[in-house]
């Protein structure tokens, strides 16, 4: 049996890891497949107003998460998997299963992997909730308010917000994730049925 690629995306700190994260402990046969762990190297990133700038898709190596998330469709395993702890990059054996949430902020912006998806989900939440909760919730130099509404904002209104009309499901960031989780659980019951 192939697997169900579940897409999940939407702007920084909306859920979207709380909420892949609780439907993992519901089920063994999710696995969490991160966009965010094929980061190309950052210090070939571009700057804007003085900080190196991660919110852009070009940052991303699309060309390899396409290759794995190919070979997962097919039911294979991925030996090679980047996987990222403590800021130094690893890689392990991914084993896929029946379910597997894709997520990532820029998971849409490439049309190959769009097409793989199953379902495309959204989690939206108001710019000021996601600066906010970006800010709280990190320390590094992409968390500081001035580089949140100077380069991650703007960027985001530029290269995730105009993909959100992409998803089949947008769901509502500010929820409750047992709300959401339960509105996704749904969703896949349908598209196994």
């Amino acid at each position: 049996m192939k697997p169900l690629f579940i897409g999940i995306s939407g702007p920084s700190a909306c859920g979207k890891s709380a909420t892949v994260k609780e439907l993992l402990k519901l089920n063994s046969s999710f696995v969490r497949f991160k966009v965010d762990n094929y980061w190309k190297d950052a210090h070939t990133f571009p700057t804007k107003h003085g900080y190196r700038n991660w919110e852009r898709p070009e940052n991303l190596n699309f060309d390899l998460v396409y290759k794995h998330l190919l070979l997962l469709k097919q039911g294979k395993p991925l030996i090679d998997a980047p996987i990222y702890k403590k800021g130094k990059r690893y890689t392990k054996i991914f084993e896929p299963k029946n379910i597997i949430f894709v997520e990532g902020f820029l998971l849409f912006a490439d049309e190959r992997i769009n097409k793989l998806l199953d379902l495309k989900i959204y989690i939206d939440v108001p710019g000021e909730i996601s600066i906010q909760r970006k800010i709280a919730g990190n320390r590094k130099e992409s968390s500081s308010e001035e580089y949140c509404r100077k380069v991650y904002w703007p960027e985001y209104k530029q290269y995730v917000k105009p993909f959100k009309e992409k998803a089949e499901l947008i769901l509502d960031g500010t929820s409750k994730i047992q709300t959401n989780v339960n509105i996704i659980l749904n969703k896949i019951k349908e598209l196994n049925s």
